[in-house]
């Protein structure tokens, strides 16, 4: 088709195409030509290619985040929004618009496009539909558009986690079983939920009510060890939106221990201890103040609670006790902790209430010591009833103490060395013999023996009643009898009478002797005085005689009548004259005289003497055998009749002797002859029955003897109500020691270090036994503890390094350690500089006390040693020390130079780069990273602080022609890179240095959005200051520091670090103090007890309470709780 049109004057022209025409055109090339001739008919022509487009693109846009759902996640991160174009060519523009920001791209050869929307714009629009536009135009001029609509969802999902086995604790009983994990979430139902526990994940699926449960099996909780651990669970909506809940659960399934003291001293209940309430006691582990010990002993069951220092009693009543009866019983003590764990002890106990008997036999034949004994050794013996054999038998003579042990047959004897023998006085001795069996049963008896030095003796006692033989008596056989002493039963008496001699009479086991003369001899006598001599001699030697005279004498007694005239016939002339009439009268002026012999030994009735009858005896002279003695003793009148020897006795019946009362008394004792002639004497005597009383003081001044006590003199004191000057004999360890009793009562022994040196770790038994003047007994026993073991006390490490730093140079510490060989409340007494601080050991034996900042700030840099010593229940103590080091300095890190020159020639390039250093402020082993070239090779410090490190020539085979930045971190033993609450309170200072940079560069540090700037000073260091704002505004969480510095060459070099921020402060409280928070008068003289709570706190951390400038340390339990006891000392000032 040909279109014309008119050239203007400025030279254009242009023609009009109809529609019509247009619409003939298809899509192709064409070409246009225009001609034109000017005036003078000059043609001229031109041509131009017309390319006919008639494809319109077609626009489409992909689906946004997979879902079109933009949630939280990716709410929070740049958006790639893609597509497609079907008509469009490669180049062709795209426009895309959202959120009324508008972003371009072009199409790929493949017709595909995408646009990148930055995090920016992205976090703007905000939650509901937004829509997305898409426009493209093709170089043809053909253009489409489209739409598509998003969602912003940014409501995450809630999640929560139920307590977990009901408390929050796995205890030993629930860590072997399958443990439910449960929560709720507000999800519909068939919801995920994760959990994961220990690093082991879980699934769940929500019910309709949004419940969800997750089962970990008993082998997955049985592999846990004793930590917290937490749980997490983690539940993703439809939007992609997640959101996790966390819960700490603590796995304690160490189980509670009890122990049980040793009952009544030795676990045996004797006697006296069956009569009287005895106390159970003993101590927990692994569990808490206020936890119940139960306790069963017989069938019965007891319960105590714990108290602070975990010790826990229970009293069982002598009733309880006695009607358990004799035997052996275990007593079971169990205790369930705050945790649900059960613990349980036992011990054995053997109740032995069986008094024992005990006897002493009759000593040297007849309880009488004659001279030949006196120099010989000496047996005595007995036998006991009751007791078991090994019991062990103290027998006391003269001041001196034997020891000897049962036999199977319950008998015992003792020797008696010569020496000690012989140095026994003339006279009454006792022997006291005491026994205590296993149970602690005691007995003790006493007897009597009489040393007779006088050799062997022999008496004739008084003949015929009166040594007169009367008309009667000489036409009867007559009894010549006598006694004897120290002469062996059996030994013959010979006795001679008018020359005639009597024999084969043997003298018996108390001496005494009898001869017949018979009647026929007896009436050969004529009126006179006779002598009768007595002999004997036995098998030892001992020889005794003895003679007596003895007077015939056959003219009765009274008026006698002569014969009357001659024949006793008066005839007739004698009947005419007087008469005589004579006669004889006798007249019987002889003495009459009554003794009493000793009513005892030594006159004094002591206890013993007054539980048995009593024989009193005596003899009179001028006294008729037959006759009647009249004895009056105690109030009660006795009789007792004269023997032929002119002796006489009675029994004061046991009865009669117990009526008696303590004091001085006297017998008498009356008599009369035949004739009417009478005699009266008294005795006098003391009844003395009450024993004395012996106690023993506290040895060693808590009956327990340490260490240093052992190694001395050890004194034992006591008091006694016997007289003074009596002996008190001590036993220890099967050795004697002996005292005096002094005026006020008081006595004491030294037992010599070499004794006490033989004492080994064990409990003993001190006796002490003392008799008055009256013989009467008193002993008794006495605990005493040998424990010469030291204990042994460590300090742990403290600051987590033994290093205090520049931030915990302001803070106050925590030192602990632990204790061997000292008891559970045991006194630690830790020292730091002048200062010192006391705290006790806990069940665990460990220890810790909280040092003031104040204190801590006061220490100079440098090396501080920390003293701590621990004294036990027997005053045995242990110490030891522990350095920590205070530097409160920053480290420096300093360059060798690098291959010489710091240049890298192409030699040193192929061989392996050594670059060194020194530094200060780190200590010997400290890492220092080097990086050069985007690697990091590590180097430790040596002791004078320099270090050394290679670079592989592979690594410096990457290096191009260019300059290089090398730089070198190091974290000193005083930093940890984590800002705490009380720092994030404070300004913080990052420093550092640099290489290859000069005096006056600037360093740019960036943190979590903000940036600083240093200028490196003359030492190549350099540091900001971050302010406190700054660092709260960052939040709790891990984060990382970026320096840069470029030196004046353009070259830039950078280095990190990463560091943590822990701010969340946890909650404390502190609960209501003595009650009222008032401390009252009995109050001010007592152990304090202050308890409160935490929050955000992990069980086992440690808490410093100071009252009245002493800190003391405490520990959180799992329940957030916590205690410390202040002593009554610290409270009463």
């Amino acid at each position: 088709m040909t279109y014309s049109g008119t050239v203007q004057a400025d030279g254009s022209w242009s023609v009009s195409v109809p529609t019509a025409d247009l619409s003939n055109l298809t899509a192709s090339q064409y070409t246009v030509s225009a001609s034109v001739s000017d005036k003078a008919g000059n043609p001229a022509s031109a041509t131009h290619g017309l390319a006919v487009d008639l494809t319109v693109p077609v626009l489409t846009i992909n689906t946004v985040s997979g879902d079109d759902i933009i949630h939280a996640a990716e709410h929070g991160q740049a958006l790639v929004i893609s597509g497609s174009s079907t008509g469009g060519e490669a180049g062709d523009v795209i426009t895309v618009t959202l959120n009324s920001k508008t972003y371009t791209t072009t199409l790929d050869a493949s017709g595909n496009w995408s646009v990148g929307i930055p995090l920016s714009d992205v976090t703007a629009p905000g939650s509901g539909p937004h829509t997305i536009t898409a426009a493209i135009t093709d170089a043809a001029g053909n253009s489409d558009d489209a739409s598509r609509t998003v969602t912003v969802n940014l409501t995450a999902p809630t999640i929560g986690i139920n307590t977990i086995a009901s408390d929050d604790v796995i205890n030993a009983t629930e860590k072997g079983a399958n443990l439910q994990i449960t929560g709720t979430s507000n999800q519909p139902a068939g919801t995920t939920i994760t959990v994961t526990l220990n690093g082991q994940n879980y699934t769940a699926t929500t019910d309709a009510s949004g419940n969800w449960s997750a089962m970990v099996p008993a082998s997955a909780i049985s592999a846990l060890g004793e930590a917290n651990y937490t749980v997490t669970a983690n539940v993703t909506d439809t939007a992609g939106n997640s959101n996790s809940a966390s819960h700490n659960v603590l796995v304690n399934s160490a189980l509670p221990a009890v122990t049980i003291n040793a009952v009544a001293t030795d676990d045996i209940i004797n006697a006296a201890e069956a009569g009287n309430t005895q106390t159970i006691s003993g101590q927990v582990t692994g569990a808490a103040q206020g936890d119940t010990v139960t306790v069963t002993l017989g069938g019965n069951t007891y319960t105590a609670t714990v108290q602070a220092n975990l010790s826990w009693s229970v009293s069982v009543s002598a009733a309880d006790i006695q009607a358990l009866g004799n035997g052996d019983l275990r007593i079971n003590a169990s205790v369930t902790n705050g945790v649900g764990n059960v613990g349980s002890g036992s011990r054995d106990i053997t109740i032995d209430a069986n008094l024992p008997g005990l006897r002493v036999d009759t000593v040297a034949g007849d309880d009488i010591i004659n001279a030949i004994e006196h120099g010989q050794a000496l047996v005595v013996s007995g036998i006991s009833t009751g007791a078991e054999p090994g019991d062990v038998v103290t027998v006391t003579l003269n001041g001196k103490n034997y020891t000897t042990t049962l036999d199977a047959s319950g008998n015992w004897s003792v020797g008696i060395p010569a020496a000690d023998v012989t140095a026994l006085a003339t006279g009454s001795q006792t022997i006291t013999a005491s026994l205590s069996d296993r149970a602690g049963n005691s007995d003790s008896t006493t007897h009597n023996v009489t040393v007779d030095l006088s050799g062997s003796t022999l008496t004739i006692s008084i003949v015929s009643g009166d040594d007169i033989i009367n008309n009667a008596e000489k036409t009867q056989d007559l009894t010549i009898s006598g006694g004897s002493s120290g002469l062996a039963t059996g030994t013959t008496v010979t006795v001679m009478l008018n020359g005639l001699a009597y024999s084969a009479t043997t003298a018996d086991a108390s001496g005494n002797w009898s001869v017949t003369v018979p009647a026929s001899r007896v009436s050969a006598l004529g009126e006179a005085t006779y002598t009768v001599t007595a002999a004997a001699t036995d098998s030892d030697g001992n020889s005794g005689s003895a003679s007596h005279n003895v007077q015939v004498n056959t003219a009765l007694p009274g008026v006698t009548i002569n014969v009357v005239a001659t024949d006793d016939i008066i005839n007739a002339a004698e009947a005419g004259a007087d008469q005589t009439i004579s006669g004889q009268v006798t007249v019987d002026l002889s003495a009459v005289a009554v003794s009493i012999n000793a009513i005892t030994a030594d006159d004094v009735i002591n206890a013993a003497e007054k539980g048995a009858a009593l024989t009193l005896s005596g003899s009179t002279s001028g006294v008729e055998a037959g006759q009647t003695v009249t004895v009056t003793f105690g109030g009660k009148t006795y009789s007792a009749t004269v023997a032929a020897n002119a002796s006489w006795s009675t029994t004061v019946p046991a009865a009669d002797m117990a009526a008696l009362r303590d004091g001085d008394a006297s017998a008498q004792a009356s008599v009369s002859n035949v004739n009417g002639n009478s005699a009266t004497t008294t005795h006098a005597y003391s009844v003395d029955a009450t024993a004395p009383t012996v106690t023993i003081n506290t040895i060693a001044s808590n009956d327990i003897l340490n260490a240093a006590e052992a190694g001395a003199a050890l004194t034992i004191t006591g008091s006694s109500t016997a007289e003074a000057g009596q002996t008190v004999t001590v036993t220890l360890n099967g050795t004697n020691y002996t005292g005096t009793v002094q005026t006020d009562g008081s006595w004491s022994v030294s037992v010599p270090p070499a004794d006490l040196s033989a004492l080994t770790a064990s409990n003993y038994t001190v006796n002490a036994a003392v008799s008055d003047k009256a013989g009467n007994p008193a002993s008794v026993n006495h605990n005493l503890t040998v424990d010469t073991s030291v204990p042994v006390v460590t300090i742990n490490t403290v600051a987590g390094d033994d290093v205090i730093n520049a931030t915990e140079h302001a803070q106050a510490q925590i030192i602990s350690g632990s204790a061997t060989g000292a008891a559970t409340g045991s006194t630690v007494t830790v020292t730091i500089g002048t200062n010192t601080f006391t705290t006790v050991l806990d069940a665990s034996g460990n220890w810790s006390v909280g040092v003031p900042a104040s204190v801590v700030s006061a220490l100079a840099n440098g090396t501080v040693t920390i003293n701590a010593s621990v004294t036990d229940a027997g005053g045995n103590s242990g110490s030891t020390t522990h350095q920590v080091t205070v530097n409160t300095g920053l480290p420096t890190i300093t360059f060798n130079a690098i291959s010489g020159d710091n240049v890298l020639n192409a030699d040193e390039k192929g061989q392996p780069l050594t670059i060194s250093g020194s530094s200060t402020e780190l200590a010997t082993g400290a890492q220092v990273t080097v990086t050069l070239n985007g690697h990091n090779y590590s180097a430790t410090t040596d002791a004078a602080g320099n270090w050394t490190l290679t670079v592989p020539v592979s690594d410096l085979a990457a290096l191009g022609q260019a300059n290089y930045t090398v730089s070198a971190s190091a974290t000193s033993a005083a930093g940890d890179d984590i800002i705490n609450a009380a720092e994030a309170g404070a300004d913080q200072t990052i420093s550092g240095v640099v290489t290859r940079a000069a005096d006056g560069d600037t360093v740019t540090v960036t943190l979590g959005g903000n940036t600083y700037t240093a200028e490196v000073q003359p030492d190549l260091s350099w540091s900001i200051s971050v302010p406190a704002a700054d660092l709260q505004a960052l939040g709790n969480g891990d984060l990382t520091i970026t320096a840069s510095v470029t030196n004046a060459n353009g070259n830039t070099g950078s280095g990190t670090r990463d560091i943590t921020i822990d701010a969340n402060l946890p909650g404390l409280r502190v609960d209501t103090v003595a009650g009222d928070d008032i401390v009252n008068s009995i109050e001010h003289g007592q152990a304090l007890v202050i308890t409160g709570g935490s929050s955000g706190l992990n069980a086992g951390a440690v808490l410093t309470v100071t009252i009245n400038s002493v800190t003391y340390s405490a520990t959180v339990q799992a329940d957030g709780s916590w205690s410390v006891g202040i002593p009554a000392a610290n409270v009463s000032a």
